[in-house]
Parts: structure tokens; C-alpha cells; sequence
């Protein structure tokens, strides 16, 4: 990832194939907790998350929806799930209405704990940074802002034909 790129070799790569972004377990109860209520979630945390990492990696690609997250979302949205039944990614297109709408709102949750900047504009930041290491900072921050801006439209894209199917099929019926 770009993070482990600028810590360990202190330099980014803004076209990264292999870049990530953490969700990490808590916010996605959090979110899960908004959206389909605290019992809920707190009995999918206990049953399913500690068999799970503590936190859920984002690539760089939406196509596809890392394994781990893919049992957190359906076990937070009330499914019951086999921890250990996945092992390869899924395709985006596989998520469900409710699994969509969960990632993408944990993705805008993760967006809000970027601090807001004064200018509230990244590119004038940079221009500002003092050094090297803020630019670097700042660079890294706009790069995973991106990147979780990229799940959050995906993913509202999928829950929005998710939600037209079902309509359709209830038209139908």
C-alpha cells in the first residue's frame, strides 16, 4: 500500500495497483449499528467479527470485495454467515442491496475522520505544506480519499440495481 510504501521506503506511488485503505472492525459496527440497529449489530460483532481480522482492506480495484469483508458486511446486515466458508474475493456485483449500502456508508464514515481542512481544499494544503513530510502526508491522505470515494459511488451504484431488480420482480409479480 501507499502508506507502507511512504513509511517504509518514504515515497508514494499515485498509480498504485496494490494500494489499500483500512476499515477497521469498530466502524463498521458503528455504521452497522446506524443502519440496522445496536442489538444487531453487537451480536454479529460478538458471533462472527472476533473470528475475523480487526480491521478490513480496501483495494485499489472495485470489482471485487475482499473475502473478510464480504462475511463482516452480510453477518453486520443480519445473514447468518460460515466464517470459515470464503476464501476468494467476490465480485462487487455479488454484495446484496443491504451489504452495498452498508460498504458504502462505512466507506463515507471512514471519509469523515479525515480532519476537515481550513481551505477544505487538498491541492491548496499541499501547495501550503512546509515539508517534505507534510506533503507526503497530505499526498497520501488525498490518495486515500480517493480511493474510498471510488468503493463509496461503486457501491451506491450496486445497491441502486440491487434495489431496481427487486422492484422489477415485484412489478412483475
Amino acid at each position: 500500500s501507499n502508506a507502507t510504501l511512504l513509511h517504509d521506503y518514504a515515497f508514494l506511488s499515485e498509480n498504485n495497483p496494490f494500494d489499500i485503505v483500512n476499515l477497521d472492525g469498530e466502524l463498521l459496527v458503528e455504521v452497522a449499528a446506524d443502519v440496522h440497529g445496536e442489538r444487531v449489530a453487537r451480536r454479529a460483532a460478538r458471533k462472527y467479527l472476533s473470528q475475523l481480522d480487526d480491521y478490513f482492506e480496501l483495494p485499489t480495484s472495485t470489482e471485487y470485495v475482499p473475502a473478510d469483508l464480504l462475511l463482516a458486511l452480510k453477518a453486520l446486515s443480519g445473514a447468518d454467515v460460515d466464517v470459515s466458508s470464503a476464501q476468494e474475493p467476490e465480485a462487487l456485483d455479488a454484495l446484496g442491496r443491504e451489504e452495498a449500502e452498508l460498504l458504502a456508508r462505512c466507506a463515507q464514515a471512514r471519509l469523515q475522520r479525515y480532519p476537515e481542512l481550513p481551505q477544505g481544499d487538498d491541492d491548496a494544503a499541499m501547495r501550503d505544506a512546509r515539508t517534505p513530510e507534510a506533503v507526503a502526508a497530505l499526498s497520501l491522505r488525498a490518495l486515500e480519499k480517493k480511493l474510498l470515494v471510488r468503493w463509496e459511488v461503486a457501491s451506491r451504484r450496486r445497491a441502486s440495481r440491487a434495489r431496481r431488480r427487486r422492484k422489477r420482480g415485484r412489478d412483475e409479480a
